[in-house]
């Protein structure tokens, strides 16, 4: 839901000024257990399964060559996965609120302060991640 203006805004920029020969085919998918998909299968799927189901949708499904994906909250790891094993179909890939793990030490200052800057985020803004992970919907 978050993302109607924008999907509208892509699909028809002649409706917000834009030059209409700049639209784009906006394929929205739900992961499989959200928004408006059925239950996932018993088990569940992994990231890298979904991935597969996505590509196979944008290629032999809807018959394209290659696409850009975006993806954030979970959906962050499908598309980072989806661009791992499709690098030929995915031209780019936008990620937002990636939950990656954090590198190793040594880190340059900016990356120290970015990571502080996280855990900052995390403490006082993450109360949706952690009510998710600990009590998500039946």
């Amino acid at each position: 839901m978050e993302y109607l203006k924008l999907i509208a805004m892509l699909a028809h920029p002649e409706n917000f000024g834009g030059d209409p020969d700049e639209s784009f085919t906006v394929v929205v998918p739900s992961l499989p257990g959200f928004g408006f998909s059925g239950p996932p299968r018993e088990g569940g799927f992994t990231y890298g399964e979904v991935a597969e189901l996505w590509n196979e949708v944008m290629t032999s499904g809807l018959g394209f060559d290659s696409y850009v994906a975006h993806g954030s909250d979970l959906g962050a790891g499908v598309t980072a996965r989806l661009a791992r094993a499709h690098p030929f179909q995915v031209a780019a890939i936008h990620l937002a609120t990636p939950g990656m793990p954090i590198p190793p030490k040594p880190w340059s200052p900016g990356m120290t302060e970015h990571f502080r800057e996280v855990e900052v985020w995390t403490s006082e803004e993450g109360g949706y991640m952690h009510v998710q992970s600990t009590k998500p919907s039946p």
